[in-house]
């Protein structure tokens, strides 16, 4: 028993020991925070000197000087087509195109007329390049590729049945929003793939829309002809994106990929490559040398148009193409008609 408390006696000695040793130890660290306490209550630190502290503990990203900035120069129009050119692998096809159409008199004459056509539509073209952000050079090449055989006719149809200057299919139509109305039996009383200025802007928004989705003009243009759903399947059964691979042994929209690009770049430079283009009437000009009437509900010409002559109605035709029956005007339509002594009175026109 005795010798139990006097060994408990010897452990308190030795904690009590042990404890003193750390109070010795802890007293310099205290003396350095109290005088470094006092330090900074005597010198608190001023915004230069924090500037100061902080630089020297983060440094600074050095700024380049005006001389050192480069600024990446913008490919033209023609350096895009032609570096996408050179990555589909077309550019010896395209190459050998401008080079056949150019060198043979008779090719290059037929160019000529079909381009003459565009001049036109030029306001048109310079509105859906304005819209779109593409160049009027492209939306010139595919309109026509799909139309320059037929004069750009608001008329023009296909054996699949699209429409127009454009070309255009109902499904693509009605996608880039154009209207297309039908009367109660079905007939449609009005379309505006007919309409030079409504296909030209509506099929150019439709082929961006698949551009900036694709990335790439080459196979924008290529799915303009087959149809995006046909192009992905390809896309995905050869595994690539590399239009000679995907469209090797498709002849149709091979064909036509290569004539818009190569007409896209001859037209940029026209005078390059020594195409002489013919002014043709301005189609915007004739419309704005008409009265242009909104119809409010079902109209007919003849109310609208009294007593019109045989020439009258050949005008109204041509200016108004969308509009398939003039004994059918849908509502909310804008009909362009001859400047006469017809004007707008409360009982209607007189």
């Amino acid at each position: 028993m005795a010798k139990n408390i006097k060994k408990s006696g010897q452990t308190e000695k030795e904690d009590r020991g042990f404890f003193k040793k750390i109070a010795i130890g802890l007293i310099p660290l205290i003396g350095t925070g109290i005088l470094t306490a006092y330090t900074i209550i005597k010198n608190p630190p001023t915004p230069q000197r924090e500037q100061t502290i902080q630089n020297q503990t983060i440094p600074q990203k050095e700024q380049p000087s005006p001389s050192q900035i480069v600024i990446k120069k913008q490919p033209t129009f023609q350096e895009e087509l032609k570096e996408l050119s050179e990555y589909h692998g077309i550019t010896s096809r395209i190459n050998n195109k401008i080079s056949t159409i150019i060198s043979n008199q008779y090719t290059k004459n037929a160019l000529e007329q079909i381009l003459s056509e565009t001049t036109k539509y030029e306001e048109y073209f310079r509105q859906a390049s304005s819209e779109t952000c593409l160049d009027s050079a492209l939306i010139k090449a595919y309109i026509t590729s799909e139309s320059g055989h037929k004069k750009l006719s608001p008329h023009a149809k296909s054996k699949k049945g699209a429409i127009g200057p454009a070309q255009m299919l109902i499904r693509a139509a009605k996608e880039s929003g154009l209207k297309i109305i039908c009367n109660k039996n079905g007939q449609i009383i009005y379309d505006e793939r007919r309409d030079p200025q409504k296909a030209i802007i509506g099929s150019a928004k439709y082929l961006k829309k698949y551009m900036d989705f694709y990335k790439d003009t080459v196979i924008g243009i290529a799915s303009y002809n087959i149809g995006p759903g046909n192009l992905n399947k390809m896309m995905k059964d050869k595994k690539t994106d590399r239009f000679s691979t995907i469209f090797e042994n498709v002849p149709e929209t091979k064909a036509y990929t290569l004539r818009v690009v190569s007409r896209a770049l001859m037209i940029k430079d026209h005078k390059k490559y020594g195409l002489n283009l013919e002014q043709k009437p301005s189609y915007e000009q004739q419309r704005n040398a008409t009265y242009a009437y909104k119809t409010r509900k079902e109209e007919n010409i003849h109310r609208i148009f009294p007593k019109p002559t045989k020439q009258d109605l050949e005008t109204i035709k041509h200016l108004n193409p969308a509009i398939l029956n003039l004994d059918q005007i849908p509502a909310g339509v804008t009909v362009y008609l001859p400047k006469k002594i017809y004007e707008p009175n409360k009982q209607g026109y007189r």
